[in-house]
């Protein structure tokens, strides 16, 4: 069976699974993102190895490993400066954003972007999020606007949200201990 990952979540499935959108592109059915998959299979064949460096991206960031993400995507984006896809996985690296599933849609699997961090610099300043945009055409330019236009929804809200106090975003750190020396 052909599979093919989606360069912005990282979900691996069957060109079968996906949706696809009046454009003619395809929709992953985890993050919503919308990209032509044979555009995706003839690219990863014609430049593999970018395709195998942004794959890597998604894991890094539903590790929460934002600081390396952030570094790896840095060398991409000198490599592959017209890639928008590397500038799009910047803004959620720059902002500790993951993508996880949401909970209220029980009847679909739909993933969505979700702040590890509270910031309080907007998306717009990031010059990632220009540069994005810039290169991005059609519908997934459309994507992108719709979704940066999320994340910062979501995101003033919950600066709003702290800065009033009504919640309160507590970390509690947990260690555990395997050996005890007590000598």
């Amino acid at each position: 069976m052909n599979f093919t990952q989606c360069p912005y979540c990282g979900e691996l499935f069957s060109k079968s699974k996906w949706r696809k959108t009046e454009s003619g592109e395809y929709e992953c059915f985890r993050c919503g993102n919308c990209f032509d998959v044979d555009s995706i299979e003839n690219e990863a064949s014609a430049n593999h190895q970018e395709a195998e460096e942004l794959a890597t991206i998604p894991n890094l960031l539903n590790n929460l490993e934002f600081h390396e993400a952030e570094n790896r995507l840095d060398e991409l984006a000198e490599k592959y400066p017209k890639s928008p896809k590397v500038y799009f996985l910047k803004v959620l690296a720059a902002h500790c954003i993951t993508y996880i599933r949401d909970e209220s849609k029980e009847d679909v699997e739909r993933w969505v972007p979700t702040l590890n961090n509270i910031n309080d610099e907007p998306l717009s300043n990031l010059s990632a999020y220009h540069k994005c945009l810039e290169l991005a055409q059609g519908e997934e330019k459309a994507h992108f606007e719709e979704t940066f236009q999320f994340i910062e929804k979501k995101r003033n809200e919950v600066l709003e949200d702290y800065k009033t106090g009504k919640y309160f975003y507590d970390v509690f750190i947990s260690t555990k201990v395997s050996k005890l020396d007590f000598s």
